[in-house]
């Protein structure tokens, strides 16, 4: 990543396609039933393979970035177009 930003927090949630019918939801649902069999803790939604869950659709990551240099502008667009000029970069 430029050093003009900086990661705030990165998150995850349930992808906008995943309902509790859908096949997604039912792969989050066998990691958590063994997660419990396990004994693990959280009611076994922790320790949970994201990077999976994420290349079969399951969950969507969300990163919260901060642009730290002097073209920063009070002008969202401005902030937009340099965002994507240095991702693209």
């Amino acid at each position: 990543m430029p050093a003009a930003f900086r990661v705030k927090a990165i998150a995850y949630n349930l992808a906008d396609q995943t309902t509790a019918k859908s096949p997604q939801f039912q792969e989050l649902k066998q990691q958590v039933r063994a997660n419990r069999q396990q004994g693990l803790p959280v009611g076994g939604y922790y320790n949970l393979d994201l990077a999976q869950l994420a290349r079969d659709g399951v969950i969507d990551f969300v990163v919260d970035i901060a642009i730290n240099d002097e073209q920063e502008s009070d002008d969202l667009e401005s902030r937009r177009t340099l965002l994507k000029q240095r991702l693209v970069g």
